[in-house]
This record gives structure tokens, C-alpha cells and sequence, in this order.
């Protein structure tokens, strides 16, 4: 909706003038300078919101924001990935982790956003984690939505998703390093199992 403001604007600013003119009986010229306010109101608050744009610039360095800011651009992306598979996945369990994943994210990203200093203890999931997710949910719904998902295949994905789901409130709540080794290799064999299954398709 953000990226149609002009347009959607120009619209309501357009059909305001002659109902302000042949309803209300303004003079034209009057009703035509309510329209261009309305439009101008209307663009103004459906402008994108700007990351770090409540952020006091002089209590953090300006490094920092800047390499907040592209993490966070693309964070918000693959997060925006996760929602939308999730909503494509007909299994209630799969789909409801998720979506508390997708909210996980979001929370720490809107913490680097409040604080850019934060973006150490979670850059890993923001730029690791949370693109996998979305590239192993998007997989898995691919399978789903071309034949039925073996029990296998459905243990597969719990499993994984349920250590994702320790991992995401971990780095929520401190920043962890070493630990997640494991679930880099386990998401690795997951990934690779995914695709094989979507060759055999």
C-alpha cells in the first residue's frame, strides 16, 4: 500500500473535489485546493516507515546504524518469507511454529532497531537462521503442495523447526556462539534432504 500512496491519494483527492463542489456546493476553485490537501495528507502518512527514524543519532555511531540498517533490510525481507510460506503449509504443527519463528525475528530485529549496539548478540540469526528457515519452510511447502508429505519427511521438519525454535529464544535472550554448531549441520542434512525429495518429484 505504501508504494500506491501517490496513486491512492490522487483518487480519494478526485472524487473529494466534485462531491465538495455539486454536493456541497463549495466553489471549485475552493474544492480543488481540499483535494490537493487530501492527497498531499494521504501521501504523507502512507510513506514507507524508515528504519533507526525514532533513534537518537547522536547515542549511537554512525557505523553501527549503517551496518544495522542493511541487516536489517534484508532480515525484514526473509521474515516476510517465513509469513508467507507459513500461511501456504496446511499442517497446523509446522505452520504455527513458524509463525511463532516469524514473530521471534521480528522481535529481535525491532531490538537492533530500538538499539543498533544489539546487533551483535543476533546477527547470526538474523542473517543465517532466519534466511534458512525461510529457504527450508519454502521447500517443504513446495513438496506439500506437489504430493503427500511421508511421515519421514513431517518428522524431519518438526524436529528441526523445534531446535530452531530453541535457537531463535536463545538468541532472544543471549547471545550464543559454539551452541548452534550442531543445528548448522542438522539444517544442513534437512536442506539437502528437502531438495532430494523435490528431485524425486
Amino acid at each position: 500500500m505504501n508504494d500506491n500512496r501517490f496513486l491512492i491519494g490522487g483518487i480519494l483527492g478526485a472524487l473529494l473535489v466534485p462531491l465538495l463542489a455539486l454536493v456541497f456546493k463549495l466553489p471549485f476553485l475552493v474544492a480543488l485546493i481540499v483535494g490537493a490537501i487530501v492527497f498531499a495528507a494521504v501521501a504523507f502518512v502512507l510513506q514507507p516507515r524508515k528504519l533507526f527514524e525514532n533513534l537518537n543519532a547522536d547515542t549511537i555511531a554512525t557505523g553501527q546504524v549503517k551496518a544495522a540498517e542493511a541487516i536489517l533490510s534484508q532480515a525484514y525481507t526473509d521474515i516476510a518469507t517465513v509469513e508467507r510460506t507459513a500461511k501456504l503449509i496446511t499442517d497446523a504443527l509446522i505452520r504455527d511454529v513458524l509463525q511463532r519463528l516469524a514473530v521471534e525475528a521480528r522481535a529481535a530485529a525491532k531490538d537492533v532497531e530500538d538499539n543498533p549496539a544489539r546487533l551483535s548478540s543476533v546477527r547470526r540469526l538474523l542473517t543465517y537462521y532466519v534466511p534458512r528457515t525461510g529457504d527450508i519452510a519454502s521447500n517443504y511447502a513446495e513438496i506439500a503442495a506437489k504430493t503427500t508429505v511421508s511421515p519421514q519427511q513431517h518428522e524431519r521438519m518438526q524436529t528441526a523447526l523445534a531446535h530452531l525454535e530453541d535457537t531463535y529464544q536463545h538468541y532472544r535472550q543471549q547471545s550464543v556462539s559454539g551452541e548452534s554448531q550442531e543445528l548448522d549441520v542438522e539444517l544442513d542434512l534437512l536442506d539437502r534432504s528437502i531438495k532430494q525429495d523435490l528431485e524425486k518429484i
